[in-house]
């Protein structure tokens, strides 16, 4: 067939370096299509030809004209003397045939050149008699094999490199391709997300189908779906061909003897009859059999990251490959579109680009279109369709909504028709201002209510989608054309500052401004940088009124973070920090804002992002390390307050963290500098200086700088070391920087081997430079012995038990203040301390020293903070000693009965304590209940039960409650109940001036605990958990008694009903009700999952039917029939079939089949959606198709012996899968740049 291949091609091709290496290929694929019984073919190729051992074997079972029966093997050749080489490899092979037996095996020579001897050869080794047979093949008869085989042909042209057929084998075509990309393009790659049209491939080539339709992007990405999903590269794969030209494909499937798999363009009509031939027919739209989706960016990116490729790429790459395999190839390679100049030749292409996007049947966006562009929505989607449908599309849609999906890319393209730009320009200006421009609406409802503007009718005439395209038009134009001329000398910049300039001034009230834009800010300060900097400093800075209107966290349910309407504006800042040209003003301008502002407790705030800005290790701005120190030294000149604060918190801080802001579309982000630790360092001395040069405004600065001399390298330290040496040694701050000094010395010296510590040199100049500040008193320089233990710089050995080190020290330190100042010196140690306090008198208490026992009582009764620990420290050590006795000491004290109790709560003898304070009076027992603490009483306390007794008593409810809660197991099991009874019921009827010292679960499993005691009446339990209700929890297996019972009795179920809801003929303003009772009936109706009859082994049918008809008559009585219908549908929607049993449960199904209104299957409806509850998105709308086939296999179920029910649960997968379509959508909205979240 020499319009593929012929004899001079072959001749030619012997001669290239490659042939030798391929020749074993082509073999290959003649001897698979020549004989159909091949049992075993070995025949290595490129690399492998090389291999030791004969150049191929085969066994047939049949014979052939290539091919034997039997055993055969290959000696392949194309040196320019085949008759030589043939004789060489037959002796050799003869001499030593390794594990074949040649009596029972054909021996074949085969050269891609002429042999004209190969008869005669032949001969003479037949003569030998060695071999079962012997053959040679040469450029003749490879000519004729491949005139036979045009599969092989096709394939020798792609390794020979042959021209002028327009037709391939897939794999070579695959082969090519892949090899165009600059990055990896693997097959995984390709049928990410595609398994199911793999196999719907498969299935095709397994059938008799003759064609079949596969709709993709492109035709690339059609031959690359092939290509990878039916391993192209193996030698069966020969038979797929890649032919886009009529004439060829015609002509290729008349004359190929085997049958062909055509992948191609062309429609199959064309080229019938396909005869014994098969088709793949590619098509971008119209029918087709397997539609290829477009794949998940998320995924896409994954798996180039596991290639190595970096983050940011691999994002990029990947949102270009979800578009087409076309656009990935032209980002990788970065490579012109030149599929986009045709489109912007169109004046209303052209503006529907700059319009950014719409929604089809939104009336404001539809409006939009006839308004600025004279377009109707379908106009528009005719307008754009040839684009969306490309391999290259710029345009995007997913259901009715269209978006430009490659803004920044294309904006070049647009602006290359200058002579149609200004005139676009001017009819999107109007559109610009209309859609920007519009006040928030929220605006006009209070704080607490902005969240319900879409409820409420105050929602923006144009959406957030519609106002991002807008602004994103603006941000593109300027970030890539901003310095295109237009008319009139104006540059695109320049267009763009006079629009955002109009923009902001088209308002009085500035704060409404600012809030109204916050949704776009960040794109339009991208388009007009400094337009937005003016502005910021004119409305902000020159108006402390609007700053902390802006500033102001806003009052709403779900602003948990406490931001403001400034964030936005902050977010601008740190966009135009990662601009060279604007840094400075950027930076200068959040630290201007730092000192009037309100800040909330979540970032972004003015200051932090200053701070992140300077930061010395990851610098978020593009200003080097010179600009930094130039911008701290500004702020501690201008902004002292700030700059203490950025410094105080930046120098002492060891683990860094920053946020990484992206701009959207300008490339200042893309240049991030490299810091040294020069640089880290050189910022660090910045701001040490700073901070030497702020310590006489702020003098807790010079301990800051103490803090940080191990955190500021080498020079940072020589500075601190200095001003330190520098100090007077009267400073106000003396005391502090020493203590402070003192701890770092000793946390540097207990972990001297750390990576962290400082070396002993250094830590000597530090311990001299502060030797002239050292404390005079003892109480001072003893101080930090009474501080946190975690910060002692002691081991757990050193700190615990009666005879410690630190006990030992602390004694030592007591006795020096004590000689030194007296009593006084150690009541200021415990002022200093309040939290060591206790600790401070424990210590005095176990020295020979006594201080005057009336002074110390009297200590009990002062507010101070420090004091009246420091006295119970003394006493409580004292009386356990011998060394007071605080009865005696107490009965001295009758007019002041609570010092009296005070004193008496010191002794370590609580039953002894109690009782003298009994035999004092009834005001010091009062005070003594009043005030006792049953914490730290051990877990066998072994007075519990009459504590609580006594606290009931003396009306301490709730502290009885938390002796009840702590020492539960101690209390005798016969009383447990009664008294924890006693103590709700008691809490229940006071009024506490102050909050309960348990927790809600205390008291809930207080509740529980009297639940599970059987011997309980059951209406105690239900008047303790409905006065309790809003603490409580249902819990699968457990049900509470109020629920059981309302569940069991219809006229305790009605009486729920009648609680929460108001009688049909009542009016809503007519309606008198006690609202604290409504909302626990309401919320115990919407939680119970108990139902009557329905929890032993065998359903109670009967009893079931029977409650349903008395809460029907009964609520039917008080005029709230529809109510308690629904009401007792939702609670049987609730009940979970039991393990084995059937869902829903039969007796659940009958009552709802045998209800003679909707009501109870409408409540049934809404309990089991509801009972979805709160849901963690996925990607797309799975997780609703699930319960849709769920809820179907129920319907259909139920159809024939329950057809309401069948249609209730039908109806719900319907909803269901309409909830997953429309994730389906959100998800494919998101993966094609639609929207953003």
């Amino acid at each position: 067939m020499s319009f593929l291949v012929d004899r001079r091609d072959i001749l030619e091709w012997s001669g290239e370096v490659r042939a030798g290496y391929d020749l074993p290929r082509v073999l290959r694929s003649l001897i698979s299509n020549d004989n159909g019984s091949i049992g075993w073919l070995d025949m290595p190729a490129s690399e492998g030809a090389r291999l030791p051992g004969y150049d191929g074997e085969v066994e047939a079972s049949e014979s052939s004209t290539l091919v034997p029966a039997g055993r055969s093997v290959w000696e392949l050749g194309v040196e320019a003397q085949p008759g030589s080489k043939a004789t060489r490899d037959y002796k050799k092979r003869t001499d030593s045939p390794g594990s074949v037996v040649p009596a029972e095996t054909t021996y074949i020579a085969v050269t891609s050149r002429s042999w004209p001897r190969r008869a005669r050869w032949v001969a003479q080794k037949k003569a030998e008699g060695v071999w079962k047979d012997i053959r040679a093949y040469d450029v003749e008869d490879l000519s004729a094999a491949l005139d036979r085989d045009t599969p092989s042909a096709i394939l020798f042209r792609d390794l020979a490199n042959r021209r002028g057929v327009q037709a391939a084998t897939l794999g070579h075509w695959w082969t090519g391709y892949r090899s165009s990309f600059t990055v990896p393009l693997t097959p995984e790659f390709v049928l990410a997300g595609r398994t199911g049209q793999k196999s719907q491939l498969g299935a095709w080539l397994g059938s008799d189908d003759r064609i079949i339709d596969v709709r993709a992007q492109s035709s690339e990405d059609g031959r690359a779906f092939i290509a990878s999903a039916l391993d192209v590269l193996s030698d069966q794969a020969s038979r797929l061909i890649v032919c886009d030209d009529v004439g060829t494909a015609r002509d290729l499937l008349a004359r190929s003897r085997q049958p062909l798999v055509l992948v191609t363009t062309i429609d199959t009509a064309e080229l019938m009859p396909l005869g014994i031939h098969r088709a793949i027919r590619i098509n971008t739209s119209g029918r087709c059999a397997v539609e290829l989706p477009r794949q998940s960016t998320r995924e896409l990116a994954e798996l180039l990251k596991a290639e190595g490729v970096a983050h940011d790429d691999a994002d990029r790459y990947a949102s270009a490959a979800h578009r087409s395999l076309y656009r990935y190839w032209l980002v990788c390679s970065q490579a012109t579109h030149s599929l986009w100049g045709p489109e912007f030749q169109e004046r209303q292409f052209r503006r529907l680009w700059l319009l950014g996007g719409w929604k089809r049947g939104d009336a404001e966006d539809e409006a939009l279109l006839r308004g600025a562009l004279n377009l109707g929505a379908d106009d528009a989607v005719d307008q754009v369709s040839r684009d969306v449908n490309s391999a290259d599309p710029i345009f995007s849609h997913v259901g009715d909504v269209w978006r430009v999906t490659a803004p920044l890319e294309s904006a070049r393209y647009f602006i290359e028709r200058s002579d149609l730009v200004a005139s676009d320009l001017a009819v999107f200006r109007p559109v610009a201002l209309s859609v920007l421009g519009e006040i928030d609406p929220a605006l006009e409802l209070p704080e607490e209510e902005r969240w319900l503007a879409n409820v409420k009718g105050k929602a923006r005439r144009y959406g957030e989608r519609t106002r991002r395209s807008v602004a994103t038009t603006l941000a593109v134009l300027a970030s890539e054309c901003g310095a295109e001329p237009l008319s009139g000398g104006l540059s695109v910049q320049g267009w763009t500052d006079q629009l955002v300039r109009e923009l902001l001034e088209g308002w009085d009230d500035a704060p409404s401004r600012w809030a109204s834009l916050d949704d776009v800010l960040t794109l339009l300060v991208e388009a007009a940088p400094d337009v937005i900097l003016d502005r910021v400093r004119q409305d902000l800075l020159g108006s402390r009124e609007n700053l902390h209107a802006l500033s102001t966290p806003e009052q709403s349910p779900f602003n948990w973070g406490g931001s403001s309407r400034l964030t936005a504006i902050l977010w601008s800042l740190q966009s135009l920090m990662w601009s060279p040209e604007h840094c400075e003003r950027a930076l200068d301008t959040a630290r201007d804002l730092a000192q009037g502002s309100v800040e909330g407790k979540s970032s972004p705030t003015a200051i932090g992002i200053v701070r992140e800005a300077l930061w010395p290790t990851m610098p978020q701005c593009a200003i080097g390390t010179a600009g930094r120190v130039g911008a701290i030294e500004r702020c501690v000149r201008d902004a002292p307050e700030v700059a203490k604060r950025i410094i105080e918190k930046t120098i002492t801080e060891t683990h860094a963290y920053a946020t990484v802001h992206r701009t959207h579309f300008r490339p200042w982000t893309e240049d991030r500098q490299r810091v040294t630790w020069a640089d880290v360092f050189e910022v660090y001395e910045a701001m040490v200086g700073g901070a030497i040069t702020l310590a006489d405004q702020y003098p807790e600065l010079w301990v800051t700088l103490v803090k940080a001399a191990d955190n500021v390298g080498a020079r940072g330290f020589d500075q601190i070391v200095a001003a330190l040496e520098a100090l007077p040694a009267d400073h106000s701050s003396r005391t502090p920087v020493w203590q402070a000094t003192q701890g770092q010395l000793r946390r540097h010296r207990k972990f001297h081997d750390s990576d962290w510590a400082l070396p002993v040199d250094y830590l000597e100049r530090l311990e001299a430079a502060v030797e002239h500040l050292r404390p005079v008193l003892a109480r001072e320089r003893e101080e930090w012995l009474f501080g946190d233990r975690f910060g002692l710089g002691l081991d757990a050995d050193e700190i615990l038990g009666e005879d410690s080190p630190l006990i030992r020290m602390q004694s030592s330190s007591v006795s020096e203040i004590h000689a030194e100042e007296g009593f006084e010196g150690l009541l200021e140690l415990a002022r200093a301390h309040p939290h060591g306090a206790w600790g401070i008198g424990a210590v005095l208490a176990r020295s020979e020293h006594e201080p005057d026992l009336a002074a110390m009582s009297a200590l009990l009764t002062l507010d101070e903070p420090g004091m009246g620990d420091f006295a119970r420290g003394y006493l409580v050590n004292s009386a356990r000693a011998g060394k007071a006795d605080v009865l005696r000491h107490a009965e001295s004290l009758p007019d002041d009965p609570v010092l009296c109790a005070r004193l008496l709560l010191t002794h370590p003898d609580v039953a002894e304590a109690w009782e003298h304070a009994e035999r004092l009076g009834e005001e010091v027992a009062e005070a003594f209940w009043a005030e006792f603490e049953v914490f730290g009483r051990g877990a066998d306390f072994p007075h519990v039960a009459t504590v609580i007794r006594k606290l009931l008593d003396h009306d301490q409810v709730t502290t009885a409650l938390d002796a009840i809660a702590l020492y539960r197991e101690a209390i005798p099991a016969e009383s447990r109940s009664a008294l924890v009874i006693e103590s709700l019921l008691l809490l229940l009827s006071q009024r506490p001036t102050s909050e309960p010292g348990l927790l809600m679960h205390e008291i809930r499993d207080l509740i529980e605990l009297v639940r599970k005691d059987r011997s309980v009446d059951r209406t105690i339990v239900c008047r303790l958990e409905w006065a309790y209700f809003p603490l409580l929890e249902f819990e699968e297996d457990e049900h509470l008694a109020i629920e059981v019972a309302a569940s069991t009795s219809a006229e305790d179920f009605v009486h729920l009903v009648n609680l929460a809801y108001r009688p049909k003929s009542v009016a809503k303003e007519d309606h008198v009700f006690d609202k604290a009772q409504a909302d626990i009936a309401l919320r115990l109706l919407h939680t119970m999952r108990y139902a009557t009859g329905l929890n032993g082994e065998e359903p109670d049918t009967a009893t079931l039917a029977a409650w349903i008809g008395d809460v029907g008559s009964l609520a039917t009585a008080s005029d709230r029939y529809e109510v308690a219908m629904v009401s007792l549908g939702s609670v049987l929607g609730r009940v979970r079939a039991r393990q084995g049993q059937p869902y829903p449960h039969g007796a659940i199904v009958a009552a709802l089949e045998e209800s003679t209104g909707d009501e109870m299957l409408r409540g049934f409806r809404t309990s089991v959606f509801n009972a979805r509850g709160v849901v963690t998105r996925g990607r797309g709308g799975q997780q609703e198709y699930d319960l849709a086939e769920k809820y179907e296999a129920i319907s259909r179920e139920l159809r024939e012996s329950a057809p309401r029910t069948s249609e209730m649960f039908g109806d719900l997968a319907r909803g269901y899968r309409i909830d997953g379509a429309r994730e389906d959508e959100r998800e494919q909205r998101i993966e094609d740049g639609i929207d953003f979240w």
